[in-house]
Formats: structure tokens, C-alpha cells, sequence
């Protein structure tokens, strides 16, 4: 699942999550931080090159709720079972 929003967006909540502590202990700083600024407001920060399918949820236009994405992350997965 990759989570998506505007680069203004992106940028200001990587900020606040530093600023506030609140980013997660596994998010290390690996580049630059004009790097990742850059990446950000390029749109250019996409999914882990993963076999399977890639379900993208805007977090800035959309609101789908919890439901609506264990649904689409379990038709996903049933696309993809091999029929007996």
C-alpha cells in the first residue's frame, strides 16, 4: 500500500514528524535532507519494487476509512489465488 498527498502536504508532515518526535524509530535519515525535500515535492517516493499488486490511498482527497481498504487489499489478494 503506498499512502500518497500533494509534495507541500508531504514536505509539512515530514517537518512535524521530526519537529514533534512522532516519526516511527524505523524511518532513518539515509539522505540528505534537501534530498528528500526534493523527492517529496516531485511526487517521485512510490512503492518498494514488491511482487503483487499496488494499492494507493491519496491520505489528502480521500477519507475511505479502514473498511474500504481491507476490502481492497482482500479482492487483491483473492485475484491472485490460484483457482483448484
Amino acid at each position: 500500500m503506498v499512502c500518497t498527498a500533494s509534495g507541500p502536504t508531504l514536505v509539512e508532515r515530514d517537518k512535524q514528524r521530526i519537529v514533534t518526535g512522532e516519526r516511527h524509530p524505523g524511518h532513518t535519515e539515509s539522505a540528505p535532507l534537501e534530498e528528500t525535500l526534493s523527492r517529496l515535492l516531485s511526487g517521485r517516493w512510490g512503492a518498494l519494487d514488491l511482487e503483487g499488486p499496488v494499492i494507493r490511498v491519496d491520505t489528502e482527497r480521500q477519507a475511505p476509512g479502514h473498511l474500504v481498504i481491507v476490502e481492497e487489499i482482500r479482492q487483491a489478494l483473492q485475484s491472485r489465488r490460484p483457482t483448484v
